[in-house]
């Protein structure tokens, strides 16, 4: 499907991916306010609604593009982030057990190469109080990864009880502290909830699409955009029509979708 002219694109975020679509469609961003259910529907129907004493039918623009929603991919990464907790108080016990009992300790002493290390050196948010929080791991993290390194030292000097205190001090100091950080996270992450519903207009009808976070308006031009491959664009339901570049050749892809197309699919789904 070609994308004909000079249009504005909302910009908003859905996952990991950007989506566009026209300006001309949309009304108004809200954040999501009180969902009032609806029996029988398909389940990126998530209800209705009211907006200044009118209905409008809500749809979920993640499980509609067939994409994780956005409460799978929060439980996904909480329960990720109790695996690397757990990770890090067996490392601990490794450790001493390796001390008390003169083995080789065969975990990694490197802070960027255990699971949760690699894990955050890759991690990106746009919520900057998420990024604020996992700061926080910086250096109760290193520390307790430098551990290795200093008591297996003194064990090596025949000062295993002074080893042994060093890891007791640990336990009781760093890893507490590790700990809570790993419960604070996972807390802020179930308890932040960020979307926002853009509602779309066509006819006097509206129509409310749930996106992760609205990005800005763009001016696309038709030179900047391509047409993608017709099984690309099935296996978003259809609804893609075209791709651009960010900032007319930035790094990062634009989906545009076929905001029509959308509305028409809403409509009939909520009905």
């Amino acid at each position: 499907m070609k994308v004909r002219g000079e249009d504005q694109w909302v910009v908003f975020k859905l996952g990991a991916g950007l989506y566009g679509v026209e300006i001309n469609f949309v009304q108004e961003m809200t954040r999501l306010i009180k969902i009032n259910h609806v029996p029988n529907v398909p389940p990126h129907v998530l209800g209705t609604m009211l907006l200044r004493d009118r209905v409008v039918p809500v749809t979920d623009l993640r499980l509609r593009l067939g994409l994780p929603s956005q409460d799978d991919e929060r439980r996904e990464l909480v329960d990720m982030l109790t695996l690397r907790e757990e990770d890090h108080l067996k490392w601990l016990g490794t450790l001493e057990t390796a001390v008390r009992e003169k083995m080789e300790f065969a975990l990694t002493r490197d802070p960027h190469k255990c699971a949760f290390g690699r894990w955050y050196d890759q991690f990106e948010t746009s919520d900057l109080l998420l990024e604020s929080q996992l700061r926080k791991f910086d250096d109760p993290h290193r520390r307790i990864h430098a551990l290795a390194d200093e008591v297996l030292s003194l064990e090596a000097e025949g000062r295993e009880g002074e080893a042994l205190k060093r890891l007791a001090w640990a336990e009781e100091h760093l890893l507490k502290v590790l700990v809570n950080l790993f419960q604070n996270t996972r807390q802020m992450i179930m308890d932040r909830q960020t979307r926002i519903c853009v509602i779309m207009e066509r006819g006097g009808r509206l129509v409310g699409l749930v996106v992760d976070e609205i990005l800005g308006v763009n001016r696309i031009p038709a030179g900047d955009t391509e047409d993608l491959p017709e099984l690309a664009s099935e296996a978003r339901g259809g609804f893609i029509k075209g791709v651009a570049r960010t900032d007319g050749g930035g790094s990062r892809l634009v989906l545009l979708l076929d905001a029509a197309r959308l509305l028409n699919d809403a409509e009939q789904a909520a009905t």
